[in-house]
């Protein structure tokens, strides 16, 4: 399937703007708005929506804003991987009926 330039863009402007809205949460702590974006790009990637180079431009612009905030670019490659590892387990071990409704509501969430 298709997806236009606008539709890329609110996706990782969502993406970003829960990064924004949650910078409070400390980096030490156990779960980050950046394994968030992981999980997403994992979702993303089994729906086909979008294509690799679109989840390369997407997560790019992410880092960027998460280096802009003077977070370490290490720690954000590691939070990333870690959310999209453990996502992807999760999703490669879900039902056709399970993967249906998280495509779903990655679709509902990129129409906001």
């Amino acid at each position: 399937m298709k997806t236009s330039v606008f539709t890329v863009q609110k996706f990782a402007f969502f993406a970003v703007s829960i990064l924004f809205s949650n910078i409070a949460v400390s980096q030490s702590s156990e779960w980050s708005i950046v394994q968030f974006s992981g999980q997403m790009h994992a979702t993303a990637a089994m729906c086909g929506d979008y294509s690799q180079s679109q989840l390369q431009e997407m997560k790019k612009k992410q880092k960027e804003q998460y280096v802009g905030l003077g977070m370490s670019s290490t720690k954000f490659e590691s939070d990333f991987q870690q959310g999209y590892v453990k996502e992807k387990a999760r999703l490669d071990q879900s039902s056709l009926k399970e993967k249906a409704k998280e495509c779903q509501k990655l679709k509902s969430m990129t129409k906001m």
